[in-house]
C-alpha cells in the first residue's frame, strides 16, 4: 500500500480539514499556546531573541552605515516529524449512504480528532514541563487556587519578576486547565473585584483576566481515555502557566517572542493537516485516506514563561 508521500494531496479536502480544525479551536488551545510557524522546509534553524539593549545611538548623515537590528539563531534545528493516520471508506458504505451525507468528509473528520487531539497532548506536555519552562515551586497550603485565602495574584507578580528582567516584558497571558479556571472564576476574592456587592452573575473569561492584570486566558479543556482506569483524563494537568505571548502572532513570522512554537512543514503549500486523495485498496475493498501532520513542537524562549504547579489541591 502506499504511503502518504507517495500519493496525490487532496487540496480540496485538506482545506476542509483546516476549517474543520478552527471550528475545534475552543476544544483545543495548543495552536495558541505554542503559536503556530508555517515553513517550506522540513528541517531548519529557528530565530531566537537576543538579550540586548534596544537603546542605540541610531542617528546617521548622508553616507553613514545604518544600525543593524537582528536576532540570533538557535543552537539546533526544528524538525518536523511525521505525523498521521488513515481511514477506511468501503464502497459499500459509500453506495449506501444518504445524499445529504457525505461519507468522505464525515471520514476525514473522524480521523482528524486523533490526528489533533495527538498534536493538543504534545504541546501540553512541552508547556506543563517543569524540566523545559522556568519552574517555580508547587503551591501549598493556602496558597492553593481552592483554599481557604488563595491569592492568584501573588502568582503573577512572582512570575513578572521572574520574566520582565529576562525577555523586558511583563506576563500577560496565563494557561490552565479546565478544572483550574471552575474554580478560579468561582473564587470569592475574584468575582468581589468583578461585582463588588451587587449582584453577581458567571464571571467571563475576559473579566477575571482583567481584574488578574493580564490580557487573555488559554484553557485547556482536551481529555483522553485511560485505559488502565477506563476514564477519561485532563491532558493538561494541574498547572498554572504564566507567560508573555503577543496578541497575535503571524503564522509566517518567526521573530517573535514566545515561549513555544509549533513549526508545520507546509509540504505542497497546502498548510497543515495534509489529506491524500483516495487510493483504492482492494483487499479491503476500500478507499483509503491518509492524513498528515508534519511537525515539531519546541520551546524557543522558555524564560518568556514562569510554571506553577498543584495549583488545586485535589
Amino acid at each position: 500500500m502506499p504511503r502518504p508521500n507517495e500519493v496525490h494531496i487532496d487540496v480540496a479536502v485538506s482545506g476542509f480539514t483546516l476549517d474543520y480544525y478552527k471550528a475545534l479551536a475552543a476544544d483545543y488551545i495548543g495552536p495558541q499556546v505554542a503559536p503556530v510557524f508555517n515553513s517550506d522546509k522540513q528541517s531548519n534553524l529557528y530565530y531566537v531573541t537576543k538579550r540586548k539593549s534596544r537603546l542605540q545611538d541610531i542617528r546617521r548623515a548622508p553616507g553613514d552605515v545604518y544600525k543593524t537590528v537582528d536576532w540570533g539563531y538557535s543552537d539546533s534545528a526544528f524538525h518536523c516529524k511525521g505525523y498521521g493516520a488513515s481511514v477506511p471508506i468501503p464502497a459499500e458504505l459509500a453506495a449506501n449512504a444518504d445524499p445529504a451525507m457525505n461519507v468522505d468528509m464525515d471520514a476525514v473528520s473522524a480521523v482528524m480528532d486523533t490526528v489533533m487531539i495527538n498534536a493538543e497532548d504534545r504541546v501540553a506536555s512541552l508547556i506543563f514541563n517543569d524540566a523545559v519552562m522556568v519552574y517555580g515551586d508547587a503551591l501549598e497550603g493556602t496558597a492553593k487556587w481552592d483554599s481557604s485565602a488563595p491569592d492568584p495574584w501573588s502568582c503573577r507578580k512572582i512570575a513578572n519578576a521572574s520574566v520582565r528582567p529576562k525577555i523586558g516584558r511583563k506576563v500577560n497571558t496565563m494557561v490552565i486547565n479546565d478544572d483550574s479556571w471552575e474554580i478560579l472564576r468561582d473564587l470569592t476574592v475574584v468575582r468581589e473585584r468583578i461585582y463588588g456587592e451587587g449582584p453577581q452573575g458567571v464571571p467571563t473569561i475576559a473579566q477575571v483576566a482583567a481584574i488578574l492584570g493580564l490580557d487573555q486566558i488559554f484553557i485547556g479543556k482536551a481529555s483522553d481515555f485511560n485505559e488502565d482506569t477506563q476514564e477519561y483524563v485532563d491532558l493538561w494537568g494541574n498547572y498554572a502557566l504564566f507567560a508573555y505571548y503577543p496578541v497575535s502572532v503571524n503564522e509566517n513570522m518567526g521573530r517573535v517572542t514566545v515561549p513555544a512554537r509549533t513549526f508545520v512543514w507546509n509540504v505542497d503549500s497546502v498548510g497543515r493537516f495534509q489529506i491524500s486523495a483516495p487510493v483504492f485498496d482492494a483487499s479491503r475493498k476500500s478507499d483509503i485516506r491518509y492524513v498528515d501532520d508534519y511537525t515539531d513542537e519546541k520551546a524557543v524562549c522558555p524564560e518568556a514563561a514562569y510554571l506553577f504547579a498543584d495549583v488545586l489541591g485535589g
